[in-house]
């Protein structure tokens, strides 16, 4: 490693930042911007082994930044395991995750939110802030939770995040898996959540979802 992981450059402390993206052209471009003044150092993994292989061999990092749709690990597992090995500072960086899931993060013990529509110039003030301990959450994000008990469905905390799990295109299994359930209660909870959308299945489900704004 080319620098010491508490290098101070110009008054601020260096902050190590491990970006888990399997999209190359966004990982590599957030190296570019982060590592263009002093102040950053950047790391990439685009699977989950590998994120967990550099944390292990690098030690903590100040600031992982995780896509939530990585192609070799499903739903929120991967967030709870890279949590537990870099001892916090772990936020979501993702497009896709609704906001049941986002907010389940949280729970979970995550550091943030950080929406890949954020400027890049943001982004780095975003990244000292998780890298100072603190928990970074959008205040557009903040309105829409609020907002949130105004759905005429009637559906349980749980029904939310199981249907946005279902939109993200996991089954009932790693559902289970993700949220530490056994498959048949996940089972129960689709068919609840499809009586109340008043749909016959799962992919009816998603769509009525999506169409009421719930995904």
């Amino acid at each position: 490693m080319d620098q010491p992981p508490n290098a101070a450059l110009h008054g601020e402390e260096l902050v190590r930042v491990l970006v888990v993206d399997d999209h190359s052209l966004i990982s590599e471009t957030l190296r570019h911007v982060l590592t263009e003044e002093e102040g950053f150092h950047v790391d990439l993994a685009i699977t989950a082994k590998d994120a967990l292989e550099q944390i292990t061999d690098n030690d903590k990092y100040g600031v992982v930044l995780l896509d939530y749709d990585m192609p070799d690990s499903k739903g929120l597992s991967l967030l709870e395991k890279l949590i537990a090995a870099n001892q916090g500072g772990v936020a979501l960086f993702t497009g896709v995750a609704g906001y049941p899931i986002i907010q389940k993060a949280l729970e979970m013990g995550a550091s943030g939110y950080v929406p890949k529509t954020t400027s890049l110039r943001n982004l780095k003030n975003i990244i000292r802030i998780i890298a100072s301990g603190e928990t970074y959450i959008p205040f557009e994000f903040v309105q829409k939770v609020n907002n949130f008990g105004k759905t005429p469905f009637d559906l349980k905390p749980r029904e939310l995040l199981i249907l946005n799990l279902l939109g993200e295109g996991l089954q009932n299994k790693e559902i289970g898996a993700s949220l530490d359930l056994e498959e048949t209660i996940v089972k129960m909870c689709v068919r609840s959540i499809c009586v109340k959308l008043s749909v016959r299945n799962r992919t009816q489900a998603v769509i009525a979802g999506r169409k009421s704004g719930l995904l």
